[in-house]
């Protein structure tokens, strides 16, 4: 007798889903608001190698990291498998900025004032300065 479990390839799609959401958002993120120095005028890589971790949004001028999370990261009983990179990260020098994937698919306005506002904390932290001349 042939039995199929029908639940996994339940959790198969939810799981393709879920990874395409990602991608959406992190596309969205990327091509509206870091890209060609869009953002105040800085510069982000995507996808950029940092000490031993991959970030998904770098700027080298600021020491800023911008990491979406993933729905599943937020759902209830989910262990966050990030808090070791994170800890890294501040240990090392580097502002972290997590954003809800979801935020950046329903809401980009939102997302851009957090990244505004930790980018001017950050200036002011570190007194950067642009020369207008």
């Amino acid at each position: 007798m042939n039995h199929t479990n029908h639940s996994s390839g339940k959790s198969k799609r939810a799981s393709i889903r879920k990874k395409t959401e990602h991608y959406k958002a992190e596309e969205r993120l990327w091509s509206g608001l870091l890209r060609n120095n869009c953002m105040l005028g800085y510069r982000f890589r995507r996808q950029c190698s940092v000490g031993p971790y991959i970030a998904d949004f770098f700027c080298g001028t600021l020491s800023l990291i911008i990491e979406l999370d993933r729905i599943k990261y937020l759902e209830a009983g989910h262990p966050d498998t990030n808090l070791q990179k994170e800890d890294w990260l501040r240990e090392h020098g580097f502002t972290l900025v997590r954003i809800n994937g979801e935020e950046v698919l329903l809401n980009i306005e939102n997302v851009s004032v957090i990244i505004e506002e930790t980018i001017e904390r950050i200036e002011k932290e570190k007194e950067i300065r642009w020369d207008d001349s």
